[in-house]
């Protein structure tokens, strides 16, 4: 949903703003069906707002055997506020075109074409304490918010092959904002549209309403970008030869391939990264990479970069036209990694209608690592730079970046490599010392008790919640699927203690320190913990890593704060008196190292446990 004012509405108010919002959802295909058939696209002139672009001609039964564009999120678009409102006039708006027919006509070299285009403006909802921004995903009929939220056309036009124009006209609908159904009409006008494209073709062109302007239909002209794909040629790179049994184009072709990236020193102040920051002003935090064609046997991938303050597809808004790249690789198998060669959108800081695609400078990488660690968890590591020189304008010195650590691939062969694991073993000796008086704990290969949420407290009280997940059990990635069961818990007693890699993450209230980090917001903590754990007495400990935020690290000249200690304690299997996972995380710094923090005490229910005492249970006590 959208608000038009930042002070916090009442429950009744969101209430019925998310009612809307589900009924515009549910509403909206039926609205523009019934568009489709009591104003037709075919009842707006043709003649009269494209005739002198592309003059139409009678079609014929033959069909063009391609689509040229497919329909899924393939644009931007920047304009548009009285349909597609936003916070900001210059934010840019996400684009799906689709052609649907497409005839030949008498006239050589020009089709008949029918299609749809949906737009989406980044919504906005209140949630809480914060604003936060949804994206849904551009496929088929876009899901809308209350109003601005989507804009759906039916179009018919003509395209002419030899000029690569497109003009189609048609109708669409709305919501105003006062929640009435506008009724639209629009001509679009598109140039560059080919029948073979390439990495540098871009096709660019307006939408503009055919109301007058004193019509509470009319809406104002929107620019736009499309990226072409059909009969897409390579020209960055050729053809590679390698033969490989790694579905690398699986993993490109998600849509969450968020990597987190890591600034050199001399990239603060932004100046000196002009080339990744300079034009909007910031450093951006995350980079996407998205093959939006790949192919296995060419070993090759057509591919899409945006750069953004937030990591996740749910959370962000559209990235604009400088913050993107397009661009090629190929896979080299010898090395493991993806190589890229990107290139920039250009013309685009006022209007979309003259952007156009050139300097393909950017470079990057992407491996996957075989082996992994406490300090080097990421499934993917990557580095991206320019092959200009040192004084060329634009140059930058070559920037990391990785996945988030829970992200593997699963890659045959793939390992973990205990490397604080003596150092765990002195600290845990003292720690773990208990009997366990005959006691059931879980088994932690088998178990899914050994993944669980928290409760997290710290001396003044600050409430927080964690997320805690084994890694590794002994040699090889924890997957209690495998196991097919829930309580898989007769050999637990037979194990010994067994090496274990943790994933913990954490967020404090505002309000809370911790180390370097507070202020007003929420404090995110990741830590990478490994160590040993008893099924013997159900007792885990282990010494942990956190990546600090960049702002940190840089001053410190370390990524990483690895002077944690993490224990947990599981309650015994069946038990009627103790059904709490209990722990904590400390600091092992001294109280005057800047990066101590006080002791965070933790609690939670366990799973089996609590299933044990009272099946059906649908809330889990916490302490």
């Amino acid at each position: 949903m959208i608000l038009n004012s930042s002070t916090p509405t009442s429950e009744k108010t969101r209430y019925r703003l998310s009612w809307r919002q589900a009924f515009f959802y549910l509403l909206l295909p039926i609205i523009i069906y019934a568009a489709s058939v009591s104003s037709s696209p075919s009842q707006i002139s043709y003649h009269d707002h494209c005739s002198s672009i592309v003059p139409e001609s009678p079609h014929t039964p033959s069909r063009f055997p391609d689509l040229l564009f497919g329909g899924k999120e393939n644009g931007c678009c920047l304009g548009g506020d009285r349909i597609l409102s936003h916070e900001y006039s210059s934010d840019y708006k996400r684009l799906a075109l689709q052609t649907r027919n497409i005839y030949r006509t008498e006239a050589e070299g020009v089709f008949m074409v029918e299609g749809s285009m949906n737009l989406q403006s980044s919504n906005k909802y209140y949630y809480g304490e914060d604003w936060r921004e949804e994206e849904n995903s551009l496929s088929g009929v876009l899901s809308t918010s209350f109003w601005g939220g989507s804009v759906a056309f039916l179009l018919h036009g003509f395209w002419s092959e030899s000029s690569g124009k497109l003009c189609m006209v048609g109708t669409g609908s709305a919501y105003s904002r006062e929640g009435d159904v506008l009724d639209l009409g629009a001509v679009i006008k598109l140039n560059n549209v080919k029948n073979l494209s390439t990495v540098t073709d871009l096709v660019n062109g307006s939408l503009e309403s055919l109301n007058l302007a004193s019509d509470p239909n009319f809406f104002e002209p929107i620019s736009m970008v499309v990226f072409p794909q059909l009969n897409y040629k390579y020209t960055l790179v050729s053809d590679v030869g390698f033969e490989s049994n790694f579905g690398f184009c699986s993993i490109l072709t998600r849509p969450d391939n968020w990597f987190e990236l890591e600034y050199p020193n001399d990239c603060y102040p932004s100046q000196n990264c002009s080339r990744i920051g300079g034009e909007i002003g910031y450093l951006p935090n995350f980079i996407n990479i998205r093959a939006s064609k790949c192919t296995e046997d060419e070993q090759r991938l057509q591919v899409m970069i945006k750069f953004h303050n937030f990591s996740y597809v749910g959370y962000n808004q559209q990235s604009s036209p400088i913050m993107i790249l397009v661009g090629e690789g190929w896979w080299d198998a010898k090395n493991n990694l993806i190589s890229i060669v990107a290139c920039r959108i250009l013309n685009t800081m006022e209007s979309l209608a003259n952007a156009r695609i050139g300097d393909c400078s950017m470079r990057l990488s992407l491996e996957f690592p075989a082996i992994l660690s406490i300090r080097s968890r990421s499934g993917y590591v990557g580095q991206i730079w320019s092959n200009k020189t040192v004084d060329d304008s634009g140059y930058f010195n070559r920037i990391m970046f990785k996945s988030p650590e829970d992200m593997t691939l699963g890659i045959p062969g793939l390992k973990y490599e205990y490397t604080e694991i003596d150092r765990a073993g002195k600290v845990c000796q003292k720690k773990n010392s208990a009997g366990n008086n005959g006691e059931r704990y879980p088994n932690p290969k088998e178990s899914f008790d050994m993944q669980f949420d928290m409760v997290v407290k710290n001396s003044n009280g600050v409430m927080g919640w964690v997320s805690a997940s084994p890694f590794f059990v002994g040699d090889n990635l924890y997957n209690p699927f495998e196991y097919g069961t829930l309580s898989s818990i007769s050999n637990a007693r037979k194990i010994g203690p067994v090496n274990i890699s943790y994933l913990i993450s954490f967020t404090l209230e505002h309000g809370a320190e911790f180390g370097l980090s507070s202020g007003t917001h929420n404090i995110k903590v990741h830590i990478s913990a490994e160590g040993i754990y008893d099924a013997k007495t159900g007792g885990l400990c282990m010494v942990g890593c956190r990546r600090l935020n960049s702002s940190i690290w840089i001053r410190k000249n370390d990524s990483m704060d690895c002077e944690i200690l993490v224990n947990f304690q599981f309650p015994p299997l069946g038990s009627k008196k103790e059904v709490y996972i209990r722990g904590s995380i400390e600091s092992t710094r001294e109280r005057s190292d800047p990066l101590y923090f006080n002791i965070l005490q933790l609690s939670s229910s366990s799973t089996e446990a609590e299933n044990s005492r009272s099946i059906g249970t649908m809330e889990k006590p916490v302490h």
